[in-house]
């Protein structure tokens, strides 16, 4: 990816949805949301801040949001009006970021559980339907990247046609750079994609063997690799949805860009980082558990 500076400093906002089903008898489901803000700063010598939003306390930062969260209940109950209340809560939320009428706000939301509370952010009405931010008198201003990292719904990047050095095998397909790619279906829309690979995939030729073979095209030689891990590729998805003050490849590269600063380690993460911690926040709540059904509507 070539560089795309930011001009201005912004707000990057990563919004986290996840409905959870109680363990209790007659409990009600409870609907999850996470906002987490990084306000970005071009000035080399001005530090990039996180925050955490608490409703009712407004933005705080990150650690002192962090430890409000876990100190609360995990989420709300997911009756009737849960949906509507959720947008409310998030558009409350970005409404109250400090600055937002001078400094552009973008805003990166997981695909999974939000398209059925935004219905601006399914394929069949994307862009048309409901999106984060309506409620405020700057919605157009405010944009909005979807981001999809399930490895069953995204296709896996495997190849690429042109550009950087080729394999000796033509039948073995060339790995994908770091880089953001683009495709752009028959109605015109165009969808980001960012590959990535596991340190077991770079550890070596025993970690690479997935891109090298099949199981069914491994030489007997090499048969020992059959009981080895065998990593491929996997990839995160990007859609603007809504560029605002951004254009669609700068919003895009932005949180492409954020996938690629881990806390503590040297690879990329699934997600950017506002929407990485927010998923995070939640997954290490007390009270948080793993057996959800998100594809049931609430009430």
């Amino acid at each position: 990816m070539r560089s795309y500076a930011l001009d201005r400093p912004a707000w990057l906002v990563g919004v986290h949805i996840r409905r959870q089903n109680p363990t209790a008898a007659r409990a009600r489901p409870l609907l999850v949301t996470v906002l987490v803000a990084v306000h970005a700063d071009p000035d080399p010598s001005r530090p990039w801040t996180m925050h955490m939003y608490v409703p009712g306390a407004g933005w705080r930062p990150h650690a002192q949001g962090l430890a409000a969260f876990h100190a609360s209940a995990i989420g709300a109950e997911a009756g009737r009006d849960a949906f509507a209340n959720a947008r409310d809560l998030v558009d409350q939320a970005l409404g109250a970021l400090p600055d937002r009428d001078e400094d552009p706000v973008l805003v990166m939301i997981d695909a999974d559980a939000s398209r059925r509370v935004w219905s601006g952010l399914s394929d069949a009405r994307l862009a048309a339907g409901a999106l984060p931010g309506d409620g405020l008198p700057e919605a157009r201003d405010i944009a909005v990247v979807r981001i999809c990292s399930d490895d069953t719904e995204i296709p896996r990047p495997v190849h690429k046609a042109a550009g950087g050095k080729r394999s000796a095998d033509p039948g073995q397909p060339a790995k994908p750079d770091g880089r953001l790619y683009v495709h752009e279906g028959d109605d015109g829309r165009r969808s980001w994609m960012l590959g990535r690979t596991s340190t077991t995939y770079e550890s070596g030729i025993v970690g690479r063997a997935g891109a090298l073979y099949t199981r069914f095209t491994l030489p007997p030689e090499k048969k020992s690799l059959q009981g080895k891990p065998w990593h491929s590729f996997t990839g995160t998805e990007f859609v603007v949805v809504r560029s605002g003050r951004f254009s669609e490849e700068t919003a895009a590269v932005i949180a492409a860009r954020l996938c690629a600063q881990p806390v503590s380690w040297r690879g990329r993460t699934r997600w950017p980082v506002p929407l990485h911690l927010a998923r995070v926040a939640d997954m290490d709540h007390p009270h948080y558990r793993v057996d959800e059904e998100p594809d049931v509507a609430p009430g």
